[in-house]
């Protein structure tokens, strides 16, 4: 109930959004890639096949069942993304109560309503899915970190299989956990439940790697499933045939940085500028118009998040939150890699914006439990304060 009230406000406003935007006026800031896949799942709904496709048309033939199941409407087929996103917002709470950070109730309506995300979270688009995907995997692996049971770990890697589904680049979500799992490991020190913890990690990475060379060209062969693979195999040769027809895409938005793959010194001398004008642009030379000033704006936000990141890094004060920087931040190292103009930055820093807000919300609920006098401190506080990871 208490989720209830802090969530049915927001799910108001968003449904007027989504009303207005399927049938008074268009507000979408993406009209032509939402229109695009009603028009594709409309083709579907009238004709198509079942088939094994990921990415784009997967969501196409996503959609064409809503429509084939409810009609052709853009504000039903609406209803199902805004079921994500508030599951989405329900597991921020969640997530917020167990790592006992403040601010719960600002966080989750910023994610909702934040301007760049409203109109878009309001349409037959895959963003409202992607901030799910995301949110709930790295809630599984906060509580495998402070419970250490394995099968939060499948359900996270289960969550992140299906968040490839719908985008190629959410292929790194499962590659994120394996990476974690092996770097981190959990909070629990127990011999015996550390030692069957290790020999289920040894045994997932095996089957992974067997499946991944025996069925290497059936897995290629499923449209949209290439990027995985590619990935997981380090196909340097695809990468940089994507990123190149991404780069050479000539928008009034475009900047002049994309990863080179040609060699190992390239890759590491542009991988960070890439990475930079991904997260900051465009820069106070690069604005011409309102909407630039605004993406300029968002940018310094995720600037300031990053400075107390370092800040409580230097702290030792994220240890509870260590899974959700992890995949958090390779997220972002994909949608850097893919994306050459921060048009399209500003769509896929929707799904991560609810990071950047809660590393502000953790950074001051340390600092609002470290001005309180010890003595004075009550117990549940002092509770509060380790989970935050103060150590």
């Amino acid at each position: 109930m208490k989720y209830f009230r802090i969530i049915a406000p927001l799910v108001i406003i968003l449904e007027i959004f989504a009303y207005i935007n399927a049938y008074v006026v268009d507000l979408k800031a993406a009209s032509i890639d939402s229109n695009r896949f009603q028009d594709e799942a409309a083709i579907w709904a009238r004709g198509g096949e079942f088939r094994f496709v990921t990415d784009a048309e997967f969501f196409h033939q996503y959609l064409g069942i809503l429509f084939r199941l409810f009609g052709e409407s853009e504000f039903v087929a609406t209803q199902f993304g805004l079921i994500a996103l508030i599951a989405a917002l329900y597991y921020i709470l969640r997530m917020f109560e167990r790592l006992g950070v403040r601010y719960g109730p600002i966080v989750v309506a910023l994610v909702a309503l934040w301007p760049s995300s409203l109109t878009r979270v309001t349409t037959t688009m895959r963003e409202p899915y992607l901030i799910f995907f995301v949110v709930v995997v790295c809630y599984l692996l906060v509580k495998y970190r402070a419970e250490n049971s394995m099968k939060y770990c499948y359900a996270a890697l289960g969550w992140s299989l299906a968040g490839a589904a719908f985008h190629k680049g959410y292929a790194i979500l499962f590659v994120g956990i394996i990476a974690y799992l092996f770097v981190m490991g959990s909070n629990t020190k127990s011999r015996g439940r550390d030692f069957r913890t290790k020999a289920l990690k040894v045994g997932l990475i095996g089957f992974l790697v067997i499946a991944l060379v025996q069925f290497k060209e059936a897995f290629e062969s499923v449209r949209g499933l290439r990027p995985l693979v590619s990935l997981m195999t380090l196909d340097s040769d695809y990468m940089s045939r994507i990123v190149q027809s991404k780069a050479d895409r000539d928008f009034r938005t475009t900047y002049d940085a994309k990863i080179n793959f040609d060699s190992a010194s390239q890759f590491l001398t542009s991988a960070p500028i890439t990475y930079l004008y991904y997260m900051f642009s465009p820069f106070p030379w690069m604005i011409r118009t309102g909407i630039d000033f605004f993406a300029f704006v968002e940018g310094c936000i995720r600037a300031v998040a990053l400075g107390f990141l370092i800040i409580m890094f230097r702290k030792k004060q994220l240890n509870q939150i260590a899974p959700v920087i992890v995949v958090v931040l390779m997220l972002t190292f994909v949608w850097a890699a893919g994306t050459a103009n921060y048009g399209t930055a500003s769509r896929h820093h929707i799904t991560t914006n609810w990071f950047f807000f809660m590393i502000y919300a953790y950074y001051f609920s340390i600092r609002k439990i470290e001005k309180q006098p010890t003595k004075r401190r009550a117990p549940h506080t002092r509770n509060r304060r380790e989970r935050l990871g103060r150590t």
